[in-house]
């Protein structure tokens, strides 16, 4: 699909840091909602699509070695 050049160090110190991106994302869609007792279904759609394209791009970086 793409190629990097980077260390299989720094691929998994980006993978992690995207994992983690994904969980702030998940989790800024589930604690706003339950402080405020408003659920507004756009932020959450847009909330769960930030986190699963960050948890995606996660599971992308390090496909190589779960083969």
């Amino acid at each position: 699909m793409f190629s990097l050049s980077l260390s299989e160090s720094r691929v998994d110190k980006l993978a992690t840091i995207s994992s983690d991106i994904g969980q702030v994302f998940f989790a800024s869609i589930l604690v706003g909602p339950v402080i405020n007792g408003v659920i507004d279904l756009k932020l959450v759609g847009v909330g769960l699509i930030l986190s699963l394209s960050a948890w995606l791009f996660s599971l992308l970086l390090t496909r190589d070695r779960l083969l």
